[in-house]
Formats: structure tokens, sequence, C-alpha cells
């Protein structure tokens, strides 16, 4: 009696992992718009593209964190931030592929456009510009993979060397960047910025940044 009873159960397990075994995986959730280029996409098409994708790149973000105790390290101290490459936008302004230290933001509905930086690749480059908006007279220097923890003195920067100050530069995976922002409302500061994540593809970009201390700040107009 309890040897029928116990062969029964088996039977029932067995069938069981059969059903599981063989029921169909949930498809992916696909991609708004499709295969489609962003170019060729309605303005709520690209927002809701942009949305997926961002959600997609989070995780990637925290994958490569959660592997990695320096990373962890890295971003346990400083807030870690990510923006999308412009030839990912739909709209004309600068959507989330742009930055302001000051608000720390890349949201154009809290910059209104007043940014620092965008993230702008071009011809396989991925570029970052600083100098992109009226009035603005910033620079930036590819400092390499140094200590993104040690304070760097901006006069050591030699504009005559190819990695001295410059308007625009290549930004390359774990790789320090120093910031000059210096505009005509006040801003005159410097800032560290540790470029940590960046895929093949140039769609996006993580980093961590702060500001060297002695520096002045001034929040944008933003009516």
């Amino acid at each position: 009696m309890v040897a029928s009873h116990g062969r029964r159960r088996i039977a029932l397990l067995l069938a069981l992992l059969v059903v599981v075994g063989t029921a169909p995986a949930q498809p992916p959730r696909d991609i708004p718009g499709g295969n489609r280029p962003i170019e060729e996409l309605t303005p709520e098409e690209a927002k809701a593209r942009i949305g997926y994708l961002t959600a997609t790149w989070k995780q990637a973000i925290e994958r490569k964190i959660a592997g990695n105790r320096q990373l962890r390290d890295l971003t346990n101290r400083n807030r870690y931030y990510f923006i999308h490459a412009r030839t990912m936008a739909r709209t004309q302004d600068y959507s989330n592929c742009a930055f302001n230290f000051v608000v720390e933001s890349m949201d154009q509905e809290v910059h209104k456009g007043n940014v620092h930086f965008v993230f702008q690749p071009g011809n396989d480059a991925k570029v970052a510009e600083v100098n992109v908006g009226p009035g603005s007279h910033n620079l930036i220097a590819d400092l390499g993979p140094v200590d993104f923890n040690r304070d760097v003195d901006p006069r050591s920067i030699d504009v005559t060397r190819e990695d001295g100050w410059r308007l625009a530069t290549t930004i390359t995976e774990g790789h320090v960047y120093l910031i000059r922002v210096f505009d005509d409302s006040g801003n005159r500061f410097f800032v560290m910025m540790k470029v940590f994540h960046m895929p093949e593809n140039g769609e996006y970009l993580a980093f961590v940044f702060r500001l060297l201390p002695g520096g002045v700040t001034r929040k944008p107009y933003l009516g």
C-alpha cells in the first residue's frame, strides 16, 4: 500500500516535470517601433523606445556593478548616472544625452537644455562635447585610467599635448576626465568624471563625477 502510494507520487512528479519542461518560455517584450531606425519613429514611439532601452541599460549597469567590487565601492561613494548617445534622440532637444553638473541631472525637463557636456558619437568615435551652449567656455582633458579619488591640479594640463585641454574628446571606458566649466552665468569650477561603463555600440555611457574644491557654481535659469 505504501509502495503503491509512493509510485503514484513519483509518477505525478514526473508528469509535472514534463509539463514544466515543455511549457513555452514567455517571449520578451518587443522593442517599441520594432526594427525601424530612430529617425522613422514618431516622437511618441521614440520616447517609448528610449524608456524601454533605459530600463535595459540600467539592468546591464547594475549587473556590472554587482560583479565588480571596485565598482561597488565606487558607486557606493558616488552616485552614478548614465546618458544615451545624441544619435538616439528623436527630438530637437537634448533628451537624456546631455548633463548639467550643477543640477546633477540628464533630464531635459530638469536642465532645460542648459548642459555642460553632451555624448555625441559620430564616425565610429564616441565623443563627449563640452562647449555646447551659448556663453560656454568649457574644456575637457582625458587623464587616462588614473585614480578618480585623487585631485588633479588643472594647471598641470598641458594645452600643447594631444591629451591636453580640448573642446571635445573621445570617450574610453575606464578613463577619468577633467572638465573645466566656465560660462557667462558665473560658473567657475572643475569636475572629475570617470566613465566606468560604455558598450561597444556606444548607445550610452555610465559615469560618476565629483567637483574639485574651490570652485564657484551658479544654478542655471530654468524658467
